[in-house]
């Protein structure tokens, strides 16, 4: 036997090497696992946010042709009153009356004035607005 002491300086560099090597292996595990976790949680609010976007969307489609239709109606609605208000039956009879001209007449006045009184009747009808002019 020798009376010659254990050299550990080589015995402490492996313990440190392990040491360090299982140390970056478990950092590494660890963040592969959160980068999992974390790639499944965005995947999931991915897929929420996109049920949220369609149902927002088919909820705004409905509230859009619902509002469609319920303007459709008050405008028809609309119309019906100005056709049968004091200036529609008069615009509305103005344009009878040269209809009737135009049929017996058929000449280009009767025809100008026809299509004139009848679409003064129409824009009235349509627009609210009373034509300017005769």
């Amino acid at each position: 036997m020798s009376d010659r002491e254990p050299n550990y300086f080589p015995l402490l560099i492996v313990i440190i090497l392990g040491v360090t090597i299982g140390n970056l292996l478990s950092t590494l595990i660890t963040a592969k696992v959160i980068e999992h976790q974390a790639q499944a949680a965005i995947a999931e609010a991915t897929r929420a946010i996109q049920a949220q976007n369609s149902q927002a969307k088919a909820e705004a489609t409905a509230a859009a042709q619902r509002k469609a239709l319920l303007n459709a109606q008050q405008q028809e609605s609309m119309q019906k009153q100005r056709a049968l208000d004091p200036h529609g039956v008069r615009l509305h009879q103005a344009c009878q009356e040269w209809k009737n001209t135009d049929a017996s007449l058929h000449s280009e006045t009767t025809r100008y004035e026809t299509t004139t009184h009848c679409s003064r009747y129409e824009t009235y009808v349509q627009t609210g607005v009373l034509p300017s002019g005769k």
